[in-house]
Formats: structure tokens, sequence, C-alpha cells
């Protein structure tokens, strides 16, 4: 199943050139804006205080066509832009094109912090007809407008072949506070190059920039039989068929731009429709062997196929029909691993592979290989031997020993739920979702996730943003049924309040003499918090889509922070994943003296807390969701060579209760020459509203001024 479906549309490489653009004719069309002078349009007092409001905004969105190979998708936009503030020209004065209607689902897989490095969607063959802009001064005057333009590339492997998709900016060099900004354009690009995309999506209205006035037209072929679904109180305006098209009106008025609020998950709250297009295509017909019935092959369970393809072969196969080297080699290191596991416990014997995985195999990226530069077969068996798990295998592997033992499986599809909700009217583009094996022992189900690097995750153990989810859960024999099954989701684990939880409990010893501190660290994680941050401890891994704070490790407090010496005394392979590690460092640089005697040890970076940075309180629309609920919780326990004073002691005792969870820090002297600094940050709500977003920047704002303290200290006369 993996070799196919990432072959074919995994994502292999990326890299990024400045370039000619693949289609620069729209450099040479004249744009006719016609001969009325544009009307004035007032600034609604809903956004006065915004930096750039979108006065209007005119979406036009046509199929034309209904075969795959002749279907061409056109897009057009107009728009007029008005800039209050110069921080909004800066903002908001570069467009790049193809925009896109779900910035949340096509902008997933690039890592936190780099969006604005790198463009989504994604499309292929562009071919912009034109683009015009013009500035409307605050006198009425029309002004032309200076642009600069170009193109990006960026490049991914579709079916061993290298495809170049193109983004297009421009940037308008000549405007002031109080200008608007009219842009068109128009884009036409071909489905049958980009159908992975636009055979199902989501369009929402908002975008980060107010929308005073909004309107989004969708036209196809009634041929078509395009099929919208609605969210979150959306509905058409109106439904018009004419000259055998469909026409999809929607309007919307004063849209706030909050798509993306910080810790917000606009799918919950913003209204939205998803479409399918459902074009003529063969791959889309089913003819029943037994009825000898045509019918429409549904595009999901087209695309199920096509990525479990491999495993039913696997499955009707246990034994191949030539068995080679490397046949007998996974088969050797299967029966090896699990040799001393009575015959009787299958379902124990795969547990033991997938750890044995998890724990001991390395992990390569076939970039090389789906690249077409490496040419050799899969040697599956050479590397199972080795101990590497190869990125083309991470199925193939799994599905060797699940049938060689005789345990039965399904696989599970995952949505991650801060982009979405996986549902009948919504599972998403199914090409590249992540995926599991589903094996039930006692009426139980058991996940197992095939890593994706050095680290693993462990049996039912699934990051935050899986967890308590709906999956789509496949059964291999299902899509090859003469009867089309419908889809199947279950809910997947979570873990509770009461697991997850990370204490951070440390000897520090402070030597005001020579101006350093010895640090002695016990570090416990459990669930969600070992989930994250185990591989972090272990091979320096961690997720790339999550809060940057879950890779600060204890001793990452300045440049002259070393480690001495590390170790794992524990890493339970059972929920809630309990891990503990122990750990010496040192800082030279830490402590600071002045003139009058005091020191002065600053606490940077001594409460690494999860919080959120860039929330802002004002006119915030969508609730706040933390990644999960927990306790976490610093214990410093400041040891001194002799008595000594804390000047500054009060500043060191907070505590907050409110509609996010807890805060308490508090600094005690336990002993004459030993001082308790404490931290404990509990987050106890699934989410919080935002007239209560207050709450939220309450806590983290105290926590930021804990890390920015420093304690004063001077000795005992």
């Amino acid at each position: 199943m993996k070799n196919t479906s990432i072959l074919i549309f995994t994502i292999v490489c990326m890299w990024f050139s400045e370039a000619g653009g693949q289609y620069t004719k729209y450099k040479k069309y004249t744009y006719d804006w016609g001969n009325d002078v544009p009307k004035s349009i007032a600034v609604d007092s809903t956004f006065s205080d915004e930096d750039a409001v979108i006065l209007v905004e005119q979406n036009f969105m046509e199929a034309s066509g209904t075969k795959t190979p002749f279907l061409q998708i056109h897009i057009e936009k107009k728009f007029r832009i008005k800039f209050l503030t110069k921080k909004g020209i800066e903002n908001f004065s570069k467009f790049t094109i193809p925009e896109s209607f779900d910035p949340t689902f096509d902008y997933k897989d690039i890592p936190v912090g780099n969006f604005k490095k790198q463009h989504r969607p994604r499309l292929f063959e562009i071919n912009i007809k034109y683009f015009a802009a013009r500035i409307i001064k605050e006198n009425g005057n029309i002004e032309i407008a200076e642009i600069t333009d170009r193109s990006k590339e960026e490049r991914k492997m579709l079916d061993y072949n290298v495809n170049i998709s193109h983004s297009y900016e421009f940037e308008i060099t000549n405007l002031q506070v109080g200008d608007e900004l009219e842009i068109a354009y128009k884009l036409e690009l071909p489905y049958v190059d980009n159908w992975y995309l636009y055979y199902s999506t989501r369009v929402f209205f908002h975008g980060i920039t107010p929308k005073q006035n909004y309107s989004f037209v969708l036209k196809t072929n009634e041929k078509l039989l395009t099929k919208l679904m609605f969210h979150n109180g959306c509905k058409a305006d109106s439904i018009v068929k004419a000259n055998k098209r469909d026409y999809y009106y929607f309007t919307r008025d004063n849209l706030p731009g909050v798509m993306y609020e910080v810790g917000s998950r606009p799918h919950k709250t913003l209204p939205y429709f998803v479409y399918d297009l459902n074009p003529s295509d063969d791959r889309f017909y089913y003819h029943s062997p037994y009825s000898m019935t045509d019918a429409v092959l549904p595009f999901w369970l087209y695309m199920l196929k096509l990525r479990e393809s491999q495993a039913i072969i696997i499955q009707r196969r246990t034994e191949p029909i030539i068995v080679d080297k490397q046949f007998r080699k996974v088969r050797k290191f299967i029966l090896n691993t699990t040799a001393s596991i009575p015959e009787d416990q299958a379902y124990n014997k795969v547990l033991r592979i997938h750890h044995t995985i998890v724990d001991s195999f390395d992990y390569q990226d076939d970039y090389a290989y789906r690249a077409g530069l490496d040419t050799r077969l899969e040697r599956l068996g050479d590397f199972t031997e080795n101990r590497i798990l190869r990125e083309i295998s991470r199925y193939k592997l799994y599905a060797r020993t699940f049938n060689l033992l005789g345990v039965p499986y399904s696989t599970v599809y995952f949505m991650d739920k801060r982009i979405a909700d996986m549902s009948q009217s919504y599972i998403s583009p199914i090409i590249d979702n992540d995926f599991a094996f589903v094996m039930v022992h006692e009426e139980h189900p058991f996940y197992i996730y095939p890593k994706k690097s050095r680290f693993g995750y462990y049996t039912n153990e699934l990051p935050f943003y899986w967890e308590n989810t709906e999956v789509l859960f496949v059964n291999f024999y299902n899509l090859w049924s003469d009867h089309i099954a419908d889809l199947r989701f279950v809910n997947t684990p979570t873990s509770t309040f009461k697991e997850n939880f990370r204490i951070s409990s440390v000897q520090a010893t402070v030597n005001l003499e020579d101006k350093s501190v010895d640090f002695d660290v016990r570090l416990t994680l459990s669930g969600q918090f070992s989930t994250m941050m185990r591989g972090l401890y272990k091979y320096d891994i961690t997720d790339s889509s999550i809060n940057p704070l879950y890779k600060k490790k204890l001793w990452m407090l300045n440049s002259h922070t070393e480690l001495l010496r590390s170790s794992i005394t524990k890493d339970s392979k059972q929920y809630p994943f309990k891990f503990i590690l122990n750990a010496s460092y040192k800082s030279n640089g830490l402590i600071d003296e002045s003139t009058d005697g005091v020191f002065s040890i600053p606490m940077n970076n001594w409460f690494n807390h999860i919080t959120a940075n860039g929330i802002v309180i004002k006119n915030r629309d969508l609730n706040f969701y933390p990644d999960f609920l927990f306790r976490d919780s610093y214990k410093y326990y400041l040891k001194f060579e002799k008595e000594v004073v804390i000047l500054n002691a009060d500043e060191f005792k907070v505590e907050f209760e409110n509609e996010l969870g807890n805060l308490k820090i508090e600094l005690k002297q336990v002993q004459p020459n030993i001082y308790l600094l404490e931290s404990d940050f509990v987050v106890n709500k699934v989410s919080v509203a935002p007239q209560n977003i207050s709450d939220v920047v309450e806590i983290y704002n105290a926590i930021r001024e804990l890390n920015g303290k420093s304690l004063k200290i001077k000795a005992k006369q």
C-alpha cells in the first residue's frame, strides 16, 4: 500500500528557486477597468482600528468541461483593499497567487514558523491570464500601481516524475496610508494536473484581513453532478440552473480577519462548504462481476483501493510464489525476534516486532529512490537485517509481520484535529493522510503507527492531534467486495488530565564565589508530555508541527550551560508511557554581581511551560484550544554554601485560577541555606471562549514575566 501511495502522491523533495514564470503572457495583457470612476466606500466602524480592510472581494470559480483530461479550473478574483496604517502596507502590499480557499489544510505540511517561506497551495501548469492593479487616492484620483513581480518554483515527485509548481508574488511599491488598492486577476489550470486538490476541498470565506463585502460564485457543468456540503450554518444564497450550468452564489458582509487567530480551530466555528466535482472518469466507474451492472465508484473508494492495493496482495499471499532471499531474511527476523513468546500469543509477537522497530531500527528517507536516483530494488530483507526501516517499506514490513504471524488487521487514516474533523461529508484528499495499523485483541483495539523518523510511538500511543478524534477505518476486503461499503469511522483513544504531566525536580547548587550553578535534575514525562518530548531527549527529534517550546531541554539556559551527563532510568512502553531521565549540567556564566554585593540570577529559560505568542485580546472571535489537558511542575531547590537573603522574594508569589486553568508560583525557604522556587501550571479546560481569552493571556504573561525575572541575593551577615 505505502509504496503505491507514496510513489504516486507523497512529497519526496521540495526546493525553491527564483525563476522566470512558467507563463508570462499576463504581462502583455491590458486589463479594462472601464470608464466609471470608482465609488467611495466608507470603512465600517467595526474595522476602523484595523491596519487594512478589504472593502469588496469578488470570487468566481468555474469548472469547465466534464471529463478529467479536458476539465479546466478557472479562478477570477477582484478586490479592493484600504490601507489604514503603515503596518497595513507592510503586511498586505504583497500578493501571492494562487491563493488558498482553505489555508489551514493547504499549509498543514509546513513546519511551524515557516509559513512565510513556503507558499500553498502547490498547483501545476498554472496559466495567469492577467494581473492588474490600480490605486485609488483619498481624493478620488486614480494612480498607476507600480508592481514588481517574481515567480518561485517548488519541485516534488509525483509518479516518478519531477513536477514543478509555480507561485507568483506581486508587490505594490507606491502605496501610502489612506490609499485603496484595487486588484483583478484571472488564472486557469488543468484539472488533470491538479485533480488531487480540486476533486474535493473546502472553501472558507474568512481570511486574515477583515472583509466588508464578500461574494463567491461557483459555476460547474450540470453533467459533473457537483455536490456541495455545508458546515457551521453555511448555505448558498441561491442555486441557479441555466444553459446546462449550475451556479452557486454566496455573499457575506463584515467578515472579521480571524483565519489565523492563535490557538484557534476555524473549522469548528466558521462557515464553509465542501464541494465534490465528480468529473467523468473511467477510473471512477465500477463494474460488478456478479450483478453485471455499472455504478459510479466514489472518489474516496478509488483512492483507498489505490493506497491499499499492495495490502490485499500481501494478505492473499502470506507465502510468496517465489521464496527469495529477501523474504527469507524478513521471515528470519520475525521468527527470531518473537521466538521466546509462546505460539498462542501472536498478538504479543506483533507488539514485540513493533517495539523492536521503534527502539532499535534506524530510519531512512527514500528521496533518492523515489526521485529515480537509486534504481536498485527495495531489498526489504537486507534493510530489515541491518535494522533500517525504509520510508518506502513502512507498510510492507508490518504487513509481512501480521500475515506471517496470522494476526488479522485493518488500517485507519488520521486527520489532524487542529485542521479538520473527518466525517462522511469531508474525509479530505486522502492521498497523503497518515495511517496506522489496528489489530483487535480481546475486544480492545491496538493502534500501531509505523514510525517516520528514528523516534517512534509505542502501541496505542498517538500525538495529541490524533487523540480523541474520528478516523477513517478501512477493511481491505470491503474495498473489493461486490457491494460498495459505507465509510466507517471510529474514535481514537485519548489520554486524560491525570496522565499528562511533566515534573522537573532540580537540585541547584549555587556558588556565589565563582558565580556558577551546578544542576542535578530528575525529569518525569508522562502521557502527551512523553509523546511530544521523549524523542527530544533520546534522539534530538521533535514533531515539526508543534509548539517550539516542546523542543526546549532543561539545560538550554544560555550559551554558558554545559550538559555533564544524562541517563534514562525509565522508558515505559505501556500507557501513559512514563519516561524518567536524570541529568547533571553546569552553568559558569549565570550569576552577576553588583558593586553593592548583590548577586543576580536571571530566570531565563528556567520555566518553559507551554504557552503561545501573538494572542490578541481585542476583537477575538474564535475559541482558544490548548494542545491537551495537563499539569506541568518545575521545582528548583536552590542550595547556597551559606545563608543568604533573597531581597525580592515577594516578586515570586503569583496565583491564578481562571477559565484556562491554574498557575501557582511560590518561593519559600525550606532550610537556612535552601530555598524552593516552584511553578505549577495546570490546564484543565478543553477550550476557552473568545470572551475569556484574557484569561489565557493573563496566565501566559505571568509565565513570561517569571522567565524574565532575576533572583536578587545577598549573603547574610
